[in-house]
Parts: structure tokens; C-alpha cells; sequence
């Protein structure tokens, strides 16, 4: 079968999207022919994905300040899609779903809408929800967009309940995965120590960090936070550093990041939307609790007092660390037992589990 693979990011932007992409081309090549469009947009911040030679990857351009392709980049899309048997479309609002719909409707190969990033997220006024480009209303019959595409694929409950409320059918909720083989299980630190890897930018809540790590220590004096990750939202760095036994090490490769957070008794993950986090999971397989904001994806898998704890505010978030100090101090066979709980968590997300339902996924669609 012919499987092309639409997104906006160039794979050189190292987001989780683009690596979820390189994962699963090398896998579907194995059967299957797969081509690569993306488009020139987004910082170049790793090397390129390792892709099987007979991966064929291509980039157009967008119109500036849109995701709309220049007239160029829909031709060369267009002849993509006729000779593709099932296209999956990592989602963008904007030009480039529209584009994407277009062709589906005009060479009637199947699109299968990815969903990769927060379906809503809040405004600056509590309780208002903005839903994206892609279920706004069209015209007095309220009709959605993504009901016209052929199949929708989530990560998680919360959005697949979301779509269903919207009326969009035909969907597939399978969450993310990791190679559980590349992580696994370390001596834990002496003292206390807490730890975060993942990117700088707001919707990861990493301002909130200072707080909550001077939270924890109004009740854990003698403790240690450890972080690595690089992005574009730096400001809390200043905060952070200029605190007792807080390391930042800067962007680490995966087995540097995993020495330090398998090393490490809790993963902190404050961030205000997730649909999977692969982070999360990496600390699992590493047998570190992990203690989240409560948000969709990490619900899904993370349960209090099991494999970690989640949070509501920055207030419950540090006391939901302070459990973990308390068990690991007082009962270190029932932290080890937690540990034991983790990895068996991440087991069950590992590629060799999950890789298999994309695939269907593939097939259901196709034939369809």
C-alpha cells in the first residue's frame, strides 16, 4: 500500500509529533511504500530523523505568515495524494487542513487526521475553552470540518470523548508509545532529588517550577532538583538558579537524560496540556514516579498512589512531591514497590504493544 505522511513541522524541529512520525514511517515501510511532505516551517533544532532509505521526504513552502502552501507546494502535494493509497495528516489548523481536505475531496484517497497536540486549551479568562480551526462552525447548520475528513486519530480519552461530542465518527484512540528496552531502572540518589527533561515553553507549566520547588523545600530542606531540556521560554531559569542544590545541565542526549532521571526518587511534570507525554512515560520505564498536573493523556495512565500522584494547583502539586519524599523516607520497601508499579506501567505502552494498532489503524482506513 502507498501511505503518505502530511505535516506542517519540518522534521528537523525534534517535537514530539516529528518523532512519532519518524517511528512510525520506519515502521510502515516495512510493508508498505511511505512518502513524507512537510513544509519548511519551524526551527531546525535536530539532526534529521533516521528514516529507511526508500523514505522519501520532501518539504514545500507556505505562504508567509500562513500554513497554506504556495501554489508550488499544492501542486507537488496533489500529485502526492494521486499516488497514495491512504494519507495520515499530522493536524495543523489552517491552510494546510484546508489544502488537506481539498485533496481528499478531489483524488478521494482517505485522510486520517492526527491529533498530536491539545485539542483546547484556556484563555487568560478561566472557563472560556478555544477549540481549534479545525471544529469551528460552518455556517447556520453548524456543520464541523472534521466530519468531512475519512478517519480521526486521538491520544488519549479526554479528546476522544471531546470529538464525539462534536458528532466526528470514525475514530481511533491510540495513545502514544516508547522503547521501554532504552530505559529501565537505576540506583536511586542518596538524597532526595527531584527531576524534569522536556522542552521550555509555557504549555509545559515550567514557570511554575520555581514555585513548586520552593514549596517542597519549606518541607524538604535537604533536597535536590535536577533539570535538562532547552526551548524558547526561559525566564524561570534566573529563579531557579539562583537556588540551593538546582542543577541545570542543558539539552541532553537519551542516555545522558535517562541516567539523570532514572537516577532521580520523582519526575515533575507541571504542564497545562499534554496529550500523551512521552517524558512522563521515559520516567516511568525508569522506574521514577512521576507526580502531573492534572491534565488529559497523563490521567489516562497515571494513578495516584500507584505510580505517582496528580495535581489540581502548584499547592497540591508540592504536597503530591512531599508523598513521594514521605514514602521513600519512611517505607523505602513500599517506594520500591512503586517503582516496580511504574515500569510495569510503561510496559504496557511499549512500541511492541502499540505499534500494532496503527497499523490497523492503516488497514481500516484504507479499506474503508
Amino acid at each position: 500500500m502507498r501511505v503518505l505522511i502530511v505535516s506542517y513541522l519540518n522534521l528537523n524541529y525534534g517535537g514530539g509529533g516529528e518523532v512519532w512520525i519518524g517511528e512510525v514511517a520506519r515502521r510502515w515501510s516495512l510493508s508498505h511504500k511511505v512518502s513524507i511532505i512537510t513544509t519548511t516551517f519551524g526551527e531546525r533544532r535536530s539532526r534529521r530523523l533516521k528514516l529507511p532509505e526508500e523514505v522519501c521526504v520532501k518539504e514545500i513552502s507556505s505562504v508567509p505568515g500562513t500554513t497554506l502552501p504556495r501554489p508550488s507546494g499544492f501542486g507537488l502535494l496533489s500529485k502526492a495524494f494521486d499516488e497514495s493509497d491512504v494519507v495520515y495528516f499530522n493536524y495543523t489548523a489552517g491552510g494546510l487542513e484546508a489544502a488537506t481536505l481539498v485533496l481528499q475531496e478531489l483524488s478521494r484517497v482517505p485522510v486520517i487526521v492526527g491529533h498530536h497536540g491539545a485539542l483546547e486549551w484556556a484563555t487568560t479568562e478561566p472557563g472560556i475553552e478555544h477549540i481549534k480551526l479545525l471544529f469551528a462552525a460552518l455556517g447556520p447548520r453548524n456543520i464541523r470540518i472534521g466530519r468531512h475528513f475519512a478517519a480521526h486519530h486521538v491520544q488519549n480519552s479526554h479528546d476522544f470523548a471531546l470529538l464525539t461530542r462534536f458528532g466526528i465518527t470514525n475514530l481511533f484512540n491510540i495513545p502514544g508509545a516508547i522503547h521501554c528496552d532504552e530505559f529501565g531502572p537505576a540506583p536511586k540518589r542518596q538524597s532526595f532529588t527531584m527531576t524534569f527533561a522536556g522542552s521550555f515553553a509555557p504549555q509545559k507549566g515550567v514557570d511554575l517550577l520555581p514555585n513548586i520547588i520552593r514549596l517542597v523545600r519549606d518541607r524538604v530542606p535537604q533536597s535536590t532538583f535536577e533539570f535538562c531540556g532547552n526551548g524558547p521560554y526561559r525566564g524561570f531559569l534566573g529563579e531557579l538558579q539562583g537556588m540551593l542544590d538546582v542543577r541545570y545541565v542543558g539539552f541532553l542526549g537519551v542516555t545522558e537524560m535517562h541516567r539523570l532521571v532514572s537516577s532521580a526518587h520523582v519526575y515533575l511534570l507541571p504542564s497545562r496540556h499534554e496529550t500523551f507525554s512521552k517524558a512522563a512515560m521515559e520516567a516511568l520505564a525508569s522506574g521514577t514516579p512521576v507526580v502531573a498536573m492534572r491534565v488529559p493523556g497523563v490521567e489516562d495512565y497515571l494513578i495516584d498512589g500507584h505510580n505517582g500522584y496528580l495535581a489540581d494547583n502548584v499547592e497540591g502539586f508540592a504536597s503530591a512531591v512531599h508523598r513521594v519524599y514521605t514514602l521513600w523516607s519512611t517505607d523505602r520497601p513500599g517506594y520500591e514497590r512503586m517503582s516496580r508499579r511504574c515500569v510495569d506501567t510503561a510496559r504496557g505502552y511499549d512500541w511492541s504493544v502499540i505499534g500494532p494498532r496503527f497499523e490497523t489503524l492503516l488497514m481500516q482506513v484504507a479499506q474503508r
